[in-house]
């Protein structure tokens, strides 16, 4: 009885919060993405933040879009910043920095409707080929 419980509660929840696309990891911080109805959403650790494991998220509508963006990001071996509005409240700056010989990516984003403002940590171009399930 127990399990058909645990089985239930577990099957709303992922009807509720969002099929996950993948999940990536720098040391204790991470990087999600979601697919939420008919949106994704990124949400990651919050380097910034005064609380431990505090994670942010926005939210986007085209993945491959999004992908495409990164993607480029990494072409270029000057450091360089790529900003995004990615829903009518939210701006995101993709940020790309050289770091012994290699290109490194972290995000930063402002909510302007809630004030709310993030950073993630550093993240390689596989990581970003694995979050989105790209080989």
């Amino acid at each position: 009885m127990r399990l058909n419980v645990f089985i239930f509660l577990l099957l709303i929840s992922s009807a509720i919060f969002g099929q996950e696309i993948g999940t990536v990891y720098n040391g204790n911080y991470s990087l999600k993405l979601l697919k939420v109805k008919h949106h994704f959403e990124i949400v990651y650790s919050d380097i910034g933040a005064d609380a431990k494991n505090l994670e942010n998220s926005f939210k986007f509508s085209n993945k491959e879009s999004f992908y495409d963006i990164l993607m480029e990001g990494f072409a270029y071996s000057n450091d360089h910043q790529v900003i995004v509005l990615s829903d009518k409240e939210t701006v995101v700056k993709f940020n790309f920095r050289k770091v012994a010989g290699e290109v490194l990516f972290y995000l930063n984003h402002h909510n302007l409707k809630d004030h709310t403002m993030g950073k993630s940590t550093f993240y390689k171009k596989e990581h970003i080929k694995q979050l989105f399930g790209n080989p």
